[in-house]
Order: C-alpha cells, then sequence, then structure tokens
C-alpha cells in the first residue's frame, strides 16, 4: 500500500498545445498544472515548477506517415533485454507515477501505454517523465502507415532486383534453408498464396496478443503483408509465380493491425517483433515508418538476445532521418533498377544499408502477383539476404549477420558510407561468399570455467602450447594451464559498445614452481587491433600459491566487435607453471555486497567507484602498500550498491591516516541516502597520528535502500588523507585490538572488559580468542587478558 508521508495523488495537465509544432520549434511556458492523473512522487512537484522554464524539443507528426494517437509508449530505466534490471524502488516509483494513465501492458517486455490526460500533449508528458530520471523513452505511440506506394501495374513480369543484387550467383553456393524463419510484422499475410502456403509455420497477433495456435488471426487484413513476405521469402524453383531472396526459408505472418488501411503503432510492432525472435525467427522485418524510434532499438536488443535480427524501413517522406545510434537493427533505404536512391526513399545517418524497392515484383493478396515500390519492399529484400546470410553459416550471431550484409553490399554514391545507402546496396553472393568463410564470434558474456578437457573450438582460436588439465592442489578441478612460454588467444567477441557501459575481463590464477621475477601476462586486443596489457602477475618465487582473482576494466573506446583476450606465460622452462580459471569477459552491472578496495590495482576500478575528483592511488598505504590519496578538496564516490539487508546490520571499514594533517583538517565520511542526497557518516580528524586507524562504522537505517554510495572529501588547508583496505560488509572486521571491544575504539578500558565478558557468556565469535576455535574456556580468558595487557597498537 502507498504510504500517504511518501506519495501523494495528484496529476499532470501541462496546458493546451495550441497547435502542432513544426521541426526545430520548442516549448517554454509556465509550470504546468497539476489535476489528478498522475501519482506524484517525491521531487515532482519541484520539477513541474520548473518544467515550463526550460525548453524541450517538440515530437513532429507527419500526416500519412506517423501521426499522434493520444498515447505514449513508456519504458522504465533498467528494464533491459528481457528482464527488469531497475532496482525495486526506482521501478515501484517510476510505475506508479504513471499507474492511472496506463492502458495497455506488455507481456513480453517492459514497456507500456500511457493515454496523455485532456488538456495535454504527447510532447508535454513525455518531457515530464523525462526529466524525472526515471524512464529510458516515453515518446508517441505513433499511428504509423505502411512504407509502400499504390501498386501498380500487376501484370509487370520484371524481377529486376535478382539481377542487381545477384540472386543466381549466390544460389549456386547456397538456395535457402528451411531451418531459418523470416517473420513478417505487417497486416498479415495470404495463407492460401500458392508462393507462400507451403512455407508457413504458425505466427501470432500482436494486437490481440494471441499466438495463431490459440486463435489469433494472421490473415491479411490489407494486401500489403502478402507483398513484403513474397520479397523475402517466396518459394523458389517451384514453377510458379516469383522467388524471394532464398528458394525454402520458413515465414512467420505476425499481424500488428486490424485496421483496414494497415496502419499500426510501435506498441503492437515491437511487441510482434520480439515474440517472433522468441519463438524461433531468425529474421524479423518491419515494413512501417517511425524507424528510429527508441522503443525499435530496444526491441531489437531483445529481439539479438533471442537470436533474431531486426530490419526496419527507413520510410518514404524523402526526408533527412534524425542523427540517432540505432546500432541493433538494420535500416533499409530503397534504390531504382539504375541504382539510384529512389525518389520516395528517406536517407540519413541511421541508414545502414540500401535495397531495391522501386518498382519490385512479389506477391500480391488472393493468390496474384504484382509490382510495387516502397522502402516497405526494400527492406524484405534486405531481411532475405540476411536469411541467406544465416542459411549459409548457421553458426553465425545476428551481429555477425548485420555486419556480413555490409561487409557484402555494393558501395553507391560517395565512397563509404554515405546517408543515401548507408554501406552500400546490398550483394546477396558477396554476403554468402563472406559467410562461408567467416568464423562465428562469441557475444558477451564472455566466460569459461574449463570444465571440460577440450578447449572450445569457438572460444580459443590461437593455442600454442596451453591445455586443459586437473589443478594438482588439493581440491583441485580442471584448470587452464601454461607453461614455459606458452600462450592462448580468445577468438574476436561482439562487445561493440553502448554510452557508458562498462566491461570487465577477469580470471583466477596460481603459479606454480615459477621463479621470482617470472609472470603471466594477460592482455585485450584495442579498437585499432593492437594488444594492450590488462594485468602483469608477477612471481615472488616458487611457492604454489593461492589462486587470485584479477579484474581489469576495459576502456569503452576499445570495446568493437573484434575485441579479444590474451594470455602468455614468461617461464624459462616447464616447470615454471600458470594455472588460470574463471575466466570472464562481461558487462558491469551493478556492484554487490561486499564491496572492497585494497586499490592494488594501481587505480579507482570503475567497478567500484562511479566518479573522483583529485582522488589517486599512490603507494602510502598500510606497510608500504597502495592506497587511495585525497588532498584538500578532492573527494572519491563508489559505485551504487543494493543495500537492502535489513534487518540484518551493514557495516563500513577502513584504514585512515592524515598525512601532514593538522588540527584544522579533515575528511568527510559521506553516504547517499534514499532520496539521493548524500548525508553525514563520520568525520575524521587531525592532526597526524604517524599511523593508519582503524576505523569501524556501522550503517545508519536510512543507508539501507536499493542506492547506496560512499563518498570520501579531504578537507582543511593541508595534509593528505590516506585511505586503505576499504570495506563494505554485512560483518564487522575484527579489530587490529583483540581486545578493543567497544568504544571508543582505539583505546582500552573497563567497557571492553564488561564487552568481552558479555561476548564469552553468549559465546559470540568475538570472544573466541584462542585455539580450539568453536569453544569458548578459559584459554580465550587468557588471550583478552594478554591482549588488554599489551594495550592497542
Amino acid at each position: 500500500m502507498r504510504k500517504a508521508s511518501t506519495y501523494v495523488a495528484a496529476a499532470i495537465a501541462l496546458g493546451l498545445l495550441g497547435g502542432r509544432l513544426s521541426m526545430g520549434q520548442e516549448l517554454g511556458r509556465p509550470a504546468p498544472a497539476l489535476t489528478t492523473h498522475i501519482n506524484m512522487q517525491v521531487g515532482d512537484a519541484q520539477l513541474l515548477a520548473g518544467l515550463g522554464a526550460a525548453p524541450h524539443r517538440a515530437f513532429v507528426e507527419i500526416p500519412g506517415s506517423q501521426e499522434f494517437s493520444g498515447e505514449l509508449i513508456v519504458r522504465p530505466k533498467g528494464a533491459v533485454r528481457g528482464a527488469w534490471r531497475a532496482k525495486p524502488r526506482a521501478m515501484a516509483r517510476a510505475l506508479d507515477r504513471v499507474s492511472p494513465l496506463i492502458t495497455r501492458t506488455s507481456t513480453i517486455t517492459e514497456q507500456f501505454v500511457v493515454k496523455v490526460p485532456a488538456g495535454s500533449s504527447e510532447d508535454e508528458l513525455s518531457a515530464f517523465l523525462m526529466a524525472t530520471g526515471d524512464y529510458e523513452y516515453a515518446e508517441p505511440n505513433w499511428t504509423l502507415y505502411p512504407a509502400a506506394t499504390t501498386p501498380n501495374d500487376p501484370l509487370y513480369s520484371s524481377s529486376w532486383q535478382h539481377s542487381r543484387i545477384q540472386s543466381a550467383a549466390a544460389w549456386d553456393l547456397v538456395t535457402g534453408s528451411d531451418q531459418v524463419i523470416v517473420a513478417v510484422c505487417d497486416s498479415g499475410c495470404d495463407t492460401d498464396h500458392p508462393d507462400l502456403q507451403a512455407s508457413y509455420v504458425p505466427g501470432f497477433n500482436s494486437r490481440r496478443n494471441r499466438a495463431e495456435v490459440d486463435g489469433g488471426e494472421v490473415e491479411d487484413i490489407n494486401g500489403h503483408g502478402t507483398f513484403v513476405a513474397g520479397c523475402a521469402a517466396a518459394i523458389g524453383n517451384n514453377g510458379t509465380g516469383v522467388v524471394g531472396a532464398g528458394w525454402n526459408f520458413k515465414i512467420m505472418p505476425i499481424r500488428v493491425t486490424d485496421n483496414s488501411n494497415g496502419t499500426a503503432n510501435p506498441f503492437d510492432l515491437t511487441q510482434g517483433a520480439i515474440w517472433a525472435a522468441q519463438n524461433g525467427a531468425q529474421i524479423v522485418n518491419v515494413s512501417f515508418s517511425g524507424g528510429t524510434s527508441s522503443s525499435n532499438q530496444a526491441a531489437a536488443i531483445e529481439v539479438k538476445e533471442a537470436g533474431g535480427l531486426l530490419f526496419w524501413a527507413a520510410g518514404n517522406d524523402n526526408s533527412l532521418l534524425p542523427d540517432v545510434d540505432r546500432p541493433d537493427y538494420v535500416i533499409v533505404a530503397s534504390t531504382t533498377s539504375s541504382d539510384n536512391k529512389s525518389g520516395f526513399s528517406n536517407f540519413g545517418p541511421p541508414v545502414d544499408v540500401a535495397a531495391p524497392g522501386s518498382g519490385v515484383r512479389s506477391t500480391r493478396n488472393g493468390g496474384s502477383y504484382g509490382t510495387s515500390s516502397g522502402t516497405s519492399f526494400a527492406s524484405p529484400i534486405a531481411a532475405g539476404v540476411g536469411a541467406m546470410i544465416f542459411a549459409a553459416n548457421p553458426g553465425l550471431h545476428p551481429t555477425d549477420v548485420q555486419e556480413i550484409l555490409s561487409l557484402g553490399a555494393d558501395d553507391l554514391g560517395p565512397a563509404g558510407e554515405d546517408d543515401s545507402f548507408g554501406a552500400g546496396r546490398v550483394n546477396t553472393f558477396n554476403s554468402v561468399q563472406i559467410a562461408l568463410g567467416f568464423t562465428p564470434r562469441a557475444p558477451l558474456p564472455f566466460a569459461d570455467s574449463f570444465e571440460t578437457a577440450a578447449l572450445g573450438e569457438l572460444s580459443w582460436v590461437a593455442i600454442s602450447g596451453a591445455e586443459v588439465e586437473t589443478d594438482p592442489a588439493p581440491g583441485g578441478s580442471l584448470a587452464l594451464r601454461l607453461d614455459g612460454t606458452d600462450s592462448i588467444e580468445s577468438n574476436a567477441m561482439l562487445a561493440k559498445a553502448s554510452s557508458g557501459q562498462i566491461v570487465v575481463f577477469s580470471f583466477m590464477a596460481r603459479r606454480e614452481g615459477v621463479e621470482a621475477g617470472e609472470s603471466l601476462l594477460a592482455e585485450y586486443r584495442d579498437a585499432a587491433g593492437a594488444w594492450q596489457p590488462a594485468a602483469t602477475l608477477t612471481s615472488v618465487g616458487p611457492d604454489a600459491g593461492a589462486y587470485q582473482r584479477v579484474e581489469a576494466v576495459i576502456a569503452e573506446a576499445d570495446l568493437t566487435n573484434q575485441l579479444a583476450i590474451r594470455f602468455t606465460a614468461g617461464g624459462s622452462d616447464a616447470t615454471d607453471v600458470w594455472y588460470i580459471d574463471d575466466v570472464s569477459v562481461s558487462e558491469f552491472t551493478g556492484a554487490v555486497l561486499p564491496l572492497g578496495d585494497s586499490f592494488e590495482s594501481g587505480e579507482l576500478v570503475a567497478t567500484r567507484w562511479s566518479e573522483s575528483s583529485g582522488a589517486s592511488v599512490d603507494a602510502g598505504g598500510v606497510d608500504g602498500s597502495l592506497a587511495m590519496s585525497l588532498d584538500p578538496g578532492d573527494s572519491a564516490t563508489t559505485q551504487l550498491v543494493d543495500a537492502t539487508v535489513f534487518p540484518q546490520s551493514l557495516y563500513l571499514s577502513f584504514r585512515v591516516r592524515g598525512e601532514g594533517a593538522g588540527g584544522a583538517d579533515a575528511m568527510l565520511v559521506e553516504y547517499r541516502d534514499i532520496q539521493g542526497n548524500f548525508a553525514s557518516l563520520a568525520t575524521v580528524s587531525g592532526p597526524d597520528t604517524g599511523a593508519f586507524e582503524l576505523r569501524v562504522l556501522e550503517m545508519p537505517f536510512l543507508s539501507l535502500h536499493d542506492g547506496l554510495a560512499i563518498r570520501f572529501i579531504g578537507q582543511g588547508p593541508g595534509g593528505v588523507w590516506r585511505v586503505d583496505d576499504l570495506l563494505l560488509s554485512l560483518e564487522a572486521p575484527a579489530p587490529d585490538c583483540p581486545a578493543d571491544l567497544a568504544e571508543p575504539f582505539g583505546s582500552l578500558d573497563f567497557v571492553d572488559v564488561l564487552a568481552f565478558l558479555s561476548a564469552f557468556s553468549a559465546q559470540a565469535p568475538e570472544a573466541d580468542l584462542s585455539e580450539p576455535f568453536g569453544s569458548f574456556d578459559f584459554a580465550d580468558v587468557l588471550a583478552f587478558l594478554s591482549s588488554f595487557g599489551a594495550g592497542c597498537p
């Protein structure tokens, strides 16, 4: 139940728009009125009060292409790749705010449709929701039109597209595959058409959210979908009609509309696309306008993760598309028989490839054939080429197919990629040739724990002496062994970064018989193809040693689809052995408890620290080890961590010294509270005592939430604050002095004696000071008295 002190029922009516705005106009007006349409959250009133003063860009309606529907399609932040990633409190806030407006909720992906309140507009409601910071996108649930022009001569017999894309030469190598499914998200399909009928597999009606096997209607309501299906996958070599890009693909009809004019909205289009991929479609085609929406990119990621690749028509307005990055699906422009841009085809940076789309011939509703023009038909021809790539090499990842499609394209227009043709006009023959010799790449996360004796051929491609064997250490499992100068290199990985992404290369390693000074080098291949050191482990002697976990963050600029890792041993002979296990290259998705840092990496690692200002790592730590260094004015903030551990206690511990600090110097320790503000936790004051002191702080109740962070700030006229052995954990660390059991820590008094007696009586772990551990006897009392008598260091 919502707490009255937390949420206030109110609403947003953001003023009358007074007419639609053209591209480039901005909104700026007094603060919107509050009515009774949304559930206001903490901070919303301030946002609304300031919203009118902040200009925001208007959405642009294009009559006959994309028109306002009075709805937004909304996705909370963090709801990515098939599962709610948002923390419970943030997700609840995002959902609760708009719950009175929700009209449809997806059962397939994490998005929903909200109704725009009377007296408001799509522009204003979207601006407010995005200003809260709780949503990935809030954009119009447009009424979208099929990206096609009216069919002309139905008796036109030329299929010129096949000569342009070299279909016949490709068919000499591969004719297609009945194991490849092409999904057509459209007005439905003519399920009785003689050139399509034998290829159908059960489909889905996304408008009704019902599978065909459960009664979902997929019959073509408009004719557009049947033409699209034939462009991609009309049956070949059957003595009937036309042929698609391949001879024998399966076709999955996804009907996205119940409107006879064929119009649909992004919610139903993306629902259908994701369902198709999750039900076996490797290729998914959408021949509608609105191809650059944020919801399309979110859907494309889920399509890819299900094993499919999404194609979308560029649109037929001869307009410049917005300069947005849509890396996970293919936007297709249209070309003519003379390899020029079709006059109707949209253009711009989002265009990935082009394909024939002017006067192409295909299947029509009612079992007939005809010709038509539009990016609606260029897109399925490109999608059919994608299906041919899958047929040539079934082990390919969708991103491999996407890259091969561009590599095989014929460059048109200015040299290299351009706004009209993208990488070029697709070429089936070139793409199939590339696919047949292409080594599939591993998508992230890449992981190998060497649980079998054979090295995976798709994981490791350059092996020099390395092998898998049982680690001879007690209880040892299978591990990768490198001796002498052995090396091993991974296959390329699909690691192209999105903005702000953090990717971590980690592994476990130990040495056996390695002479002092000899090392193990771990590297990764950067964007330029050069090898960069990730970590170097250097032996200090031939002892076997325990496994050590090593982590390195790969620079965002180096996250490409050619990323690889390599291990190289630097020993003198076969007796110098390194064992490696639990190798991983994966996206960092958030810090978890326990969160600790001994700073031995030599830097503030991004998986532990979200930001720093002036803070550094140097050799001023405990016993000469590395530590974080803070001059006056410097600060460092940890990553957010989920600390919803109540009723358990949470402890922050660290060692600190104010080197050269005077009485006016201090270091502030703060925590991020439930409202996202930083509150004081402790102040460490000068002067310098000459030694590191252990500080143990029990975290307050208000810190136990899903977005906790710790911040350290140096203050004062002079002195350097050094922090070492940081740990945020459910267990308080043992004190340096076993007898120092009560505040004030750092000194011993009668309170510590009472604390010991209480712990001893309760058989608490802090009173178990002597062997045999696990039992409480006089030896523990003697150990306490010895420590108490010696005093604290």
